[in-house]
């Protein structure tokens, strides 16, 4: 079988080296203060939870750092320690020649017993749920042009159309980014408005239905951040 690694593009080892600064103690901390809320499967609300312990900035960075390696090895069915012996593995020399990275070791188990807290790993499990489909919408635009009507000669513009273009962006699982273009006329995009008025009162409906009447946590992918 292939041994899958784990490699960190540079904006994160910026982030892992902001995180190795803040130090083993105040990592701890966090430990303690996930520990001690009430269980949420909100990212937003752990993200504050941090932010109350760390501060703002810092929050911010250490919450992205650790839903990154969350979604990462739940891809991969690592372990937290699996992923984080494996980040070991891809810094390599750097933590010895980088002064940046001279906490990775102690802070390293800080990191393990954050991401094995029950709001951390639940919340993690829930974004990852979330975007568990064959292709993930990235962005979206209409696109107007307008094309002219030449005469049978093709030497004179006798009138024209009007054309809008819906221009889809997504993402596959492998990381491969595409796009697709689809023509439509302006029945269709009063109808697709209304479609996604529609989506979005539905979900505001369910969401509180399911935590009025069950009891627990619902949440919609995109409401969901800590920045």
């Amino acid at each position: 079988m292939a041994t899958l690694q784990i490699r960190l593009s540079a904006s994160q080892r910026d982030d892992l080296a902001a995180v190795c600064a803040l130090g083993s103690v105040e990592l701890d901390k966090v430990v303690s203060r996930l520990e001690s809320d009430n269980f949420t499967i909100r990212r937003s609300q752990i993200g504050e939870s941090i932010k109350a312990v760390v501060g703002s900035d810092n929050g911010v960075i250490l919450s992205r750092f650790l839903f990154g390696l969350a979604g990462n090895f739940r891809h991969t069915f690592f372990s937290p320690d699996v992923a984080l012996d494996k980040i070991a593995r891809s810094l390599g020399e750097t933590v010895r020649t980088d002064e940046r990275f001279t906490n990775w070791v102690e802070c390293r188990a800080s990191l393990r017993r954050i991401l094995e807290t029950r709001s951390v790993s639940l919340s993690a499990k829930a974004l990852d749920v979330s975007y568990d489909f064959e292709r993930v919408y990235l962005a979206g635009r209409l696109l107007t042009s307008i094309r002219p009507i030449f005469n049978e000669e093709r030497d004179e513009i006798k009138g024209s159309t009007i054309v809008q273009t819906l221009r889809l962006e997504f993402i596959s699982p492998d990381g491969i980014q595409s796009s697709i273009s689809i023509a439509m006329d302006s029945v269709d995009i009063e109808r697709l408005k209304e479609e996604c008025d529609r989506a979005a009162r539905k979900a505001t409906i369910a969401k509180a239905r399911i935590e009025k009447s069950c009891g627990f946590e619902a949440i919609i992918p995109g409401d969901e951040t800590d920045e």
